[in-house]
Formats: C-alpha cells, structure tokens, sequence
C-alpha cells in the first residue's frame, strides 16, 4: 500500500434494506405496525452514531425499502449531515415481496456510492446490509438467488456482508440462505415478538454492530473489520435452528 492510499480517511458504509409489503401494515396487540417500527431505524441509528464521535467520523448509512420494486428511502450519508425532521416517512406498497428486485438495486446501489466515495478521496470498508423481511419472496428461487449471487459475487470487490432479520412470516430456513455466506452465522428469526418489537432489536443489535465495528476499525485501521450482531444461544427471542 502507497503512502498516499495510508492517510486516505476510511469510510464504513451501512445499509438498512426493508421489506414494505402490505402485510407490513397489519397492527399488532399494541395498535402498532411493522411500517410504524420501521420508521424508527433511521432516527435511532443517527442518534446512536452521533452519540459515538469515532463512528461518527467513519460511518455512512443508507436505507432502501423494497415491496415488487424498490426505492431509495435515504441515500448513504454521513449522519452529521441529518438535521432534525429531515429525514423521510415510509410507507408500505401492495407489489409483492421481491427479494430479486431487492438485492439487483442493493448492489447497483453499493456500486454508484462506493464509486463516489473513491473519487471523493475515501477508502471503503466492505459495506454491511441489514436485510428486514416479514414474509416469503414472491419470486421464484432461481430469480432471487441469481439475484442474491451477484450481490455477492466474489469478483465484485465491494460485496456487503448481508445479515438477515426476519419477522411474522418470513421463513428462517430462507434467510438462512441468505446468512450463510458468513459461514456459521444464521439469520436473527423472531420467536414470539411483536413486529414492533422485533423491529425494535433489530435496532439495537444494528447499532450495536456499526458501533462496534466503528471502534475495531478506528484502533486498527486496515486490520479492522464488520464486527457481526452476536447472536447468544441462550437468547430466547430468536430462532437458533430451522425447526425450533
């Protein structure tokens, strides 16, 4: 490595990608809905960023919410540029659940911002993408594991590490899939919670992620990297095996 690529700044890219298909809408007990959880991510991620001066300084999150299509809810930006009341409301849509949609955006995404912060003197840590369904893909297989295998690819060098959240009826043996090219590490499947407090430690455990991955790249550099949710085995709220 150049002198010069040393004292480049190092940015950590992370994304929230939500599923906002209809049954999202549906209340719980509590008269709350996933889409009413979901709309808490970004301000409680920003807050928790900007509480932490390290990760402040590296981190770059991002949110894209999918139903048959996908939006760019909030583009990558650097959580000090988020003024109060600024950010945007989500709202669920009634085309299918299309994780193929979801993951051929999420890279097409990834490719455009990564290639912004290169030019803008930035070099990137491997991106990490919180993936949040509540339900099945209404693709066929063959449709969203293309899709998934070119997210990631391995000759594309900015893949994301993809850590899956599933909620209501979203199917652990699937996002198992999904988590797998972690090798050991499963998919966060929850067990009796409410879609809004599963939502809610999703929250936790994403903050706690970017937080800690934040401090292992800021002490080490280049030596750093994604530091995972942590996923005890005695922690009852989610699913640790496919027919648990």
């Amino acid at each position: 490595m150049t002198d010069a690529m040393s004292t480049k700044p190092f940015i950590l890219p992370f994304y929230a990608l939500v599923d906002v298909s209809w049954s999202m809408m549906t209340p719980d007990k509590d008269g709350l809905t996933g889409i009413d959880a979901v709309n808490r991510i970004a301000p409680e991620v920003f807050d928790a960023i900007m509480k932490q001066s390290i990760a402040a300084d590296l981190v770059r999150f991002g949110m894209l919410d999918f139903s048959g299509e996908v939006q760019v809810v909030l583009p990558l930006m650097d959580p000090r540029d988020i003024r109060k009341g600024s950010l945007p409301t989500i709202e669920a849509r009634t085309t299918g659940t299309s994780y193929m949609s979801a993951f051929l955006t999420m890279r097409a995404q990834i490719e455009a911002d990564v290639q912004q912060l290169r030019a803008s003197g930035f070099r990137i840590q491997r991106p990490a993408v919180f993936f949040l369904t509540d339900g099945e893909p209404t693709d066929t297989e063959s449709d969203w594991m293309e899709a998934f295998d070119q997210l990631r690819a391995p000759d594309f060098d900015a893949r994301p590490n993809v850590v899956p959240f599933g909620i209501r009826d979203a199917k652990k043996e699937i996002l198992d899939r999904i988590a797998a090219h972690k090798g050991p590490q499963k998919s966060f499947v929850a067990r009796e919670l409410s879609a809004t407090e599963a939502i809610q430690r999703m929250i936790e455990l994403l903050i706690g992620s970017i937080i800690a991955t934040a401090n292992t790249v800021g002490a080490v550099g280049t030596a750093g990297g994604f530091q995972p949710p942590i996923q005890e085995e005695d922690d009852d709220v989610w699913l640790m095996d496919d027919d648990d």
